[in-house]
Formats: structure tokens, C-alpha cells, sequence
């Protein structure tokens, strides 16, 4: 049986322990489903051998295009990835790589994420990004 990779696209590799945490979780979640779990990092040698998974570099085009190229799915997520209050770049980040994965015919699910806070224009631009994915959010506020 051909395993299904799943990239999955959070803030990982960076050394946060939430962050980090929500990676082993979602790694563990999916080899129960039978999926192999590739995360983009900024460090991917160190995740791979933290998870035991494939890895690639988030910040490199083809890294994250050969990346979404092995997979069926993207799991964009956990936690606050959606938003613009810290940085514009950090939304149009995480919302470019959920623009490819759909142009490039992937199935995306945003996965256990607060979304927000966002200015009027970012709210704009995760809607109409968002539009036709699966969202599961993680609080109240971000329905």
C-alpha cells in the first residue's frame, strides 16, 4: 500500500516549544492514519531527525514546490499563523503556500489554527485565499 505524504506548513524548526510540540503532535496523528508527514522547517535536517519524517526548507521555492509535488495534502497548522499584527510577510507567507498547493490541484486543510487578528485588507486577502478549503480552528473568535 502507497503511504499518502501530507506536507504540512506551520512555524516550525524555529525552536518554539508550542510550535515544536503542535509538529509532534500532528507527525503522530498522521503515521496513525498511515500518511507520511513532510514539514516544512527551517531547519530540516534537525526535524527530520526530531520526528523521523521528511522535511524541506521552508524559505526555498523549490524545496517547498518539490515538497507539495510529492504530496495529495496540504496541512496548513496549528496555531496562529493567519494573522497580520506581528507582519504583512508572515500572512502573505503562509498564504502563498496555501495558493499553490490549490493551484497545483492539492487538497488543503487549514488545521487547528486561530485565525486573526488581521487588518480589513488581511481579512480580505485569508478569505478569499480560504475560499473552498476545509478550516478547523482553534477558538471561538476565529469562527
Amino acid at each position: 500500500m502507497t503511504r499518502t505524504t501530507v506536507t504540512v506548513s506551520g512555524y516550525y524548526g524555529f525552536g518554539n516549544t508550542g510550535d515544536e510540540a503542535i509538529a509532534l503532535a500532528i507527525t503522530r496523528e498522521l503515521r496513525k492514519y498511515s500518511a507520511e508527514p513532510l514539514l516544512l522547517s527551517n531547519t530540516p535536517a534537525e526535524t527530520a531527525r526530531t520526528y523521523g519524517c521528511l522535511s524541506a526548507e521552508r524559505m526555498k521555492p523549490a524545496a517547498v514546490l518539490g515538497a507539495l509535488l510529492r504530496s495529495r495534502v496540504l496541512l496548513s497548522g496549528g496555531g496562529g499563523l493567519l494573522q497580520d499584527k506581528t507582519s504583512a510577510r508572515t500572512l502573505t507567507y503562509y498564504l502563498a503556500i496555501i495558493r499553490l498547493a490549490k493551484l497545483m490541484g492539492r487538497r488543503v486543510v487549514v488545521f487547528n489554527q486561530s485565525v486573526g487578528p488581521l487588518s480589513e485588507q488581511g481579512g480580505r486577502r485569508v478569505a478569499r485565499a480560504l475560499r473552498g478549503v476545509t478550516v478547523i480552528v482553534r477558538d471561538q473568535g476565529s469562527l
